[in-house]
Order: C-alpha cells, then structure tokens, then sequence
C-alpha cells in the first residue's frame, strides 16, 4: 500500500468514495485537519461539550458529502464551513452566553503570566460579536488567508478584514487595563 500522506486533499476527498481506499483517505484527512477544526469549533462555541458536539458532526457531515462523491475544489474550506455553519446552528438553537474560561491549556508548563495572558485574551474573545470572533479566529489564530475565509463565511475579503481589525481594537481595549497592571 502507498502513503496516501503524497496525496492532496482533493485526491483523498476523492478516494473516500471508493470503498478499498475510503477509510485510509478519511483517516489521512483527519490527521491534516482534526486538531484545527477542533480548536476553531472550541474557540467559537466555547463550552467544550458543545465543540466536541459539533466537531464531531462536522466530520459525519464530512464523510456522507465525499462518499456521495460530491465535487470540492477546496476541501480544507468546504470542512470549514461545514464547522462554521454548525457553530452557527448551535449558537442559534442555544442562545445562551459563551463561557471561555472553561478552557484548559494543554501545555502545563507555561510560565503564569503566559497562562495569564491567555485566559485574559480568551474572556475578551468572549466579549467579541460572532462574526468579529469568527474572522479574528480563522485569520489570526487559524493563519486562513482572508481569500479563504471569505469561501468559507461567505462574506467579502473587505469586509472580513474590517471584521479582523476591530476585533484586534476591541480586544486592545478589553485588555488595555490588564496589560498596565503587568507593567
């Protein structure tokens, strides 16, 4: 058997529809992508039991489109808007505050002041509107270039890079207090 690891993402979403190679072609693609759509889907919902929820979602959804042999030009895009759409159901159906300061940091051995910083930046992502925390999400901690997350929102590249920079003014204000403390 090759390494389906040479393979693009189009080839692999291509091969899932095949039944001898569809379980590896997933499996290769889940390793590209899980741990990012985990974290966008955490940083968007907040609550972990909701991120897990839609992360999970997001796959099955996944799977069903490219064993129907459905055609995507971007794959890495089209797994992103399967994530955003259901982060956006789930807030909607729930309508409840997201609490961010549920979210445990993997690396244990940071200094305080960076764990400090952290959990101050992510209680002002949760004081960010949805599409300000979302386009702040996918560019700034993604690294999505805004042509792509325009394909994945929907919204024009201006638009989305007015969004990424007032959720950076709003987040300086939000911390501006804090960081002087630090001083």
């Amino acid at each position: 058997m090759t390494p389906l690891s040479r393979n693009t993402d189009s080839e692999l979403f291509g091969m899932i529809a095949l039944p001898d190679r569809a379980e590896r072609a997933f499996a290769e693609l889940y390793n590209r992508y899980s741990q990012k759509v985990y974290l966008y889907c955490r940083k968007v919902l907040g609550a972990e039991s909701d991120a897990r929820d839609v992360f999970q979602e997001t796959w099955m959804k996944f799977h069903t489109a490219a064993a129907k042999n459905t055609d995507v030009g971007n794959v890495s895009g089209y797994l992103f808007r399967i994530a955003r759409n259901l982060c956006l159901n789930r807030k909607r159906d729930t309508m409840q505050l997201i609490a961010l300061d549920e979210i445990r940091h993997a690396v244990h051995d940071q200094p305080y002041e960076q764990r400090e910083l952290m959990s101050l930046l992510d209680r002002a992502l949760d004081l960010l509107d949805t599409d300000y925390r979302e386009a702040f999400v996918l560019h700034e901690m993604e690294g999505f270039p805004y042509d792509e997350i325009s394909v994945i929102t929907g919204d024009t590249v201006p638009a989305l890079k007015n969004r990424v920079w007032r959720a950076r003014k709003q987040i300086r204000s939000f911390l501006a207090p804090f960081l002087e403390e630090m001083k």
